[in-house]
Order: C-alpha cells, then sequence, then structure tokens
C-alpha cells in the first residue's frame, strides 16, 4: 500500500500538471491527500516518511523540474510556462524558479544556449 501511495502521488502530480494547474492553480498538499483519501496531516507525514523530503518539497521539485524542462524546450515565454505550472503571476514564479535554482528563468534558458 505504501509505494502504491508514493506511485498514485507522482501519478496525480503528472495529471495536475499536464491538465489542470493554468485552470486551478498551483497545487496544494490538500489536493493530493485527499486523492489518495488521506488527511492532509498523515499524507504528509508519509511522503516525508518514505521519500524524504516532506510534500510540498516534492510538489515544488516536480514543479522546477517541468519548467525547466519548458524553459529549454520550449519556445513559450516565461509567462506562458509560469501559467502552465498554475502560478497566478510570472513574478512570483521567477521569484519561486530562482530560490529553488539560483538562477532566473531567463538566466536559465540563455545558459543553455
Amino acid at each position: 500500500m505504501v509505494n502504491k501511495v508514493i506511485n498514485d502521488f507522482h501519478s496525480n502530480l503528472e495529471g495536475y500538471f499536464a491538465n489542470e494547474a493554468a485552470r486551478s492553480g498551483f497545487p496544494s498538499v490538500a489536493y493530493f491527500a485527499e486523492k489518495a483519501f488521506l488527511s492532509t496531516n498523515y499524507f504528509g507525514d508519509l511522503v516525508k516518511h518514505l521519500t524524504g523530503k516532506s510534500a510540498t518539497d516534492y510538489i515544488q521539485n516536480y514543479a522546477i523540474t517541468l519548467a525547466q524542462q519548458k524553459l529549454l524546450n520550449s519556445t513559450l515565454t516565461i509567462g506562458e510556462i509560469s501559467r502552465s505550472l498554475g502560478f497566478e503571476y510570472p513574478n512570483y514564479f521567477a521569484f519561486f524558479f530562482r530560490r529553488k535554482t539560483g538562477l532566473s528563468p531567463t538566466d536559465y534558458r540563455k545558459q543553455s544556449e
């Protein structure tokens, strides 16, 4: 059951960012806990225990990985990438990206050229 929770969490993350993020906003731990039919606290504790990362970090790291892929492999604007990941404001996305990677989205994209 435990591995199933993490596998389902990852599948739900993929589905959320592929289909819902642009219209529903950045996902919360509570959203994924509800999908797993678990309390938010129990779900968070379970993810932390099994992955070594908090559920919030897991979600944020997944979003950063997607952002990096989109920055390197598409011609989408920073604003379009931001919206596709559920960020309401591109400036907050840029702040979030810089905090996680040490580079602005623009600098990250330029670095790979």
